[in-house]
């Protein structure tokens, strides 16, 4: 009997489990994350972004009301993750140089879909201050998609293209500290032009600590992988009357003749 049939055994359909999911406690992702290195069960997450999606292997971003974490599949699933679905999911959670991750194995894993066409969560609002390294609050960002805002790259790599599996820098020019974009092999922007101005990046936020072993958690090697580029959000106009006295060089002397009326 292949894995799949004995898989389809165990599918209880009624709920959109899997026999596994009947036999473990329903948890949320941030209770996974609690207990990382066993098995957990997450029912009814959102699936938010789609990395990969190979015949004999996936690799998704799902989000529940308590947080957001990977799912990471080498197994030739019959499920196959489209954004907005709604799936469950019983499998090994472990972490992988620090990222939180589901990891399907031949004998527990395979995600089950539900629902489709889902409101996705709200995007997350990412900063130098919560994403560079040294910040806890890194870890409940974690798998989620946002977007940094008017950061400019620095660095000795922060001209020419993007190249290969490579980090570069951006910083916002107030805060300490930079926070790390990385660029991979399969990203649709290797080879583009490295912004040379102030850009808003919009991605999700993975870890890679190459010190860590598995199952192991820490507080560095946060980086953002990019999925668009735009310039930053221009400045709201005044407003016509603000405009004008602007223009006419009035509206300090507006604003003065305000605050003698309100002294007398």
């Amino acid at each position: 009997m292949t894995r799949k049939s004995i898989l389809s055994l165990g599918f209880a359909t009624l709920a959109g489990l899997s026999l596994a999911t009947t036999n473990a406690q329903a948890q949320n992702i941030a209770a996974a994350k609690a207990t990382v290195g066993n098995t957990a069960t997450v029912p009814n997450a959102i699936v938010t972004y789609v990395v990969n999606a190979g015949a004999t292997n996936s690799t998704f971003l799902i989000q529940d009301t308590t947080g957001a974490t990977e799912v990471f599949s080498g197994l030739n699933t019959s499920y196959t993750p489209v954004v907005g679905d709604s799936i469950s999911i019983t499998a090994p959670f472990t972490t992988y140089k620090g990222l939180y991750e589901f990891k399907p194995s031949a004998t527990a894993g395979e995600p089950v879909g539900g629902t489709h066409n889902n409101a996705l969560p709200a995007p997350s609002v990412f900063t130098i201050a919560n994403t560079e390294p040294g910040q806890a609050v890194g870890q409940d960002l974690q798998a989620t998609l946002g977007t940094l805002s008017s950061v400019t790259f620095t660095g000795a790599n922060a001209t020419g293209t993007f190249g290969s599996n490579m980090s570069y820098s951006v910083t916002d020019g107030v805060t300490p500290g930079t926070t790390t974009i990385f660029i991979g092999s399969t990203s649709p922007f290797l080879n583009t032009a490295i912004p040379t101005g102030p850009v808003s990046i919009s991605g999700y936020l993975s870890q890679y600590d190459s010190t860590l072993a598995a199952n192991a958690t820490s507080f560095n090697g946060y980086e953002l992988i990019p999925t668009s580029f735009a310039a930053p959000a221009a400045a709201p106009e005044p407003s016509g009357i603000v405009a004008i006295l602007i223009g006419m060089g009035l509206l300090g002397l507006v604003a003065a003749r305000r605050r003698t009326i309100q002294a007398a």
